[in-house]
């Protein structure tokens, strides 16, 4: 189950939290400003939307940029052209002063940054690449926020839990209605934040956002706090985690004779946005991109895949 980018839109908009497959865009036509043809939302759609033959519009909600490593879009033909000349509008207006709200501002920061990193990583239309980048990295340096206008930025899951439109637990009864566990960030609660010596837990995550999000990982066994933390300890205490045989990673197989976590079970993948203010420090916000939650319902053989709910 993923709770994603309902939640930011949410509190963007200043509507209450929607579940997931509720129907229905969250970004009215207007985003940025009230008026659709406002510099900002011009370059919202000329970056970050996209149709298909028949005009249905996608990109309106996604967390991530509609943009792969091979796709032509915004370095060919009209498209390149389009993003050329709005982003030097944006740029001869100093449109950057019609918007001082930290949110909004910190939401084209971090899409403008992705559109960035994801032109970096091509390897070919080095001139239309480059026209992009000049003006790309200008916005971004105009647009960076003060650290006290980071630290303002309000906390979308607590507000998200406000609402009152999720659960605030998991339901074995109704297994696949949205629920945010409203105990996720208390420092002593039952949820145990899984933290690595060397780098982050999440590393294969982190990797692909080139540092605009970090990844939390949560564990909480059912019996609460010190069940989990003894589980954990039980597992750093296995003197051969790893056993040859079959490769997993280059480092071996795991030990079957792992201690293995109870049904009941839950995990959560919680991303959060990073954004760089004015002095170019990378600074956590307090914003929630995603929650991805897991259940065990039950556990099977040691090497059948657990029963996920």
């Amino acid at each position: 189950m993923i709770v994603s980018f309902l939640l930011l839109h949410s509190v963007l908009l200043g509507q209450s939290a929607t579940p997931p497959n509720a129907g229905g865009s969250t970004t009215p036509p207007g985003f940025y400003d009230p008026n659709p043809q406002s510099i900002w939302n011009r370059l919202n759609e000329a970056l970050f939307i996209r149709s298909d033959q028949s005009g249905v519009r996608y990109g309106d909600d996604a967390l991530d940029l509609l943009l792969w490593p091979d796709t032509e879009y915004l370095l060919t033909g009209q498209s390149h052209q389009r993003a050329l000349a709005v982003l030097d509008e944006v740029l001869r207006a100093h449109a950057e002063n019609q918007i001082r709200d930290p949110l909004k501002r910190a939401l084209l920061q971090r899409r403008l940054w992705a559109v960035f990193d994801w032109s970096t990583q091509r390897r070919n239309h080095d001139r239309e690449r480059r026209e992009l980048q000049v003006r790309l990295a200008e916005v971004l340096r105009r647009l960076a926020p003060t650290r006290k206008e980071i630290d303002s930025l309000p906390d979308n899951y607590a507000r998200a839990l406000a609402s009152g439109a999720f659960a605030g637990e998991y339901d074995p009864a109704h297994r696949d209605r949205p629920f945010l566990p409203s105990d996720l960030f208390q420092p002593r609660g039952p949820w145990v934040c899984i933290r690595g010596d060397d780098g982050p837990v999440a590393e294969s995550h982190v990797g692909g956002f080139s540092g605009r999000s970090r990844f939390l990982v949560f564990v909480r066994l059912p019996e609460g706090r010190k069940a989990t933390l003894e589980y954990f300890a039980s597992l750093w205490n296995v003197p051969q985690p790893w056993v040859d045989g079959q490769l997993d990673v280059g480092r071996g197989a795991l030990n079957p004779d792992l201690p293995q976590f109870p049904v009941g079970t839950e995990v959560a993948l919680v991303r959060q946005m990073i954004l760089f203010d004015n002095q170019g420090t990378l600074v956590a916000t307090p914003i929630t991109e995603s929650v991805e939650l897991r259940v065990y319902r039950s556990i099977t053989a040691r090497h059948d895949r657990n029963d996920v709910g």
